[in-house]
């Protein structure tokens, strides 16, 4: 009897065995399919949330390459706005300057003319004195004998006759 009962006893054991293990197994495969679905659940959250960071960091980098893009440009335009600037002041300083050199060698030139001229006049006013008093040594002996017995009366029709021998006598040389 006691070995139909541990018979009995060690069957009744491994159906229960087999019993609670089959139970185990399907709650581990229950478990594992619970797991399972919170994993792919989890995956495709976590894809989703990948795919909108994706998605946000190609909007926020297209709109720092755009925001760039539009500094980039108006810093261009800045500087060449600036360059123009310069430039133009650049070429206002020189004209300045080229305009101030040239008034300065326009002065020099007036200046020397003016000293010419200056010199020319004191030439020709010493020739005219010179022809003149020529002219008078020449014409005063027929006045009257010397300057002592000059009559002053007669003096503005010697000096007539002396202009008028000058101007036939400088028209003949300017002839000749």
């Amino acid at each position: 009897m006691y070995g139909a009962s541990h018979e009995q006893e060690r069957e009744r054991l491994e159906t229960a065995h087999r019993a609670e293990r089959q139970r185990v197994e399907d709650l581990y495969g229950m478990q594992v399919k619970d797991d399972s679905r919170r994993l792919a659940g989890m995956q495709r959250e976590w894809a989703d949330k990948e795919e909108d960071l994706r998605r946000r960091h190609a909007s926020e980098l297209a709109r720092v390459r755009e925001q760039e893009a539009i500094e980039r440009e108006e810093w261009q335009k800045a500087m060449n706005q600036k360059l123009d600037q310069d430039r133009a002041a650049s070429l206002e300083a020189m004209q300045k300057k080229l305009e101030q050199q040239r008034d300065q060698e326009i002065d020099v030139v007036i200046l020397r003319l003016e000293e010419e001229a200056e010199a020319t006049k004191a030439k020709l006013k010493a020739e005219a004195n010179d022809r003149l008093q020529h002219a008078l040594e020449q014409v005063l002996p027929s006045l009257g004998g010397g300057w002592g017995c000059l009559d002053f009366r007669k003096l503005p029709v010697a000096l007539a006759h002396t202009c008028n021998t000058l101007r036939t006598h400088m028209a003949g040389r300017a002839r000749g």
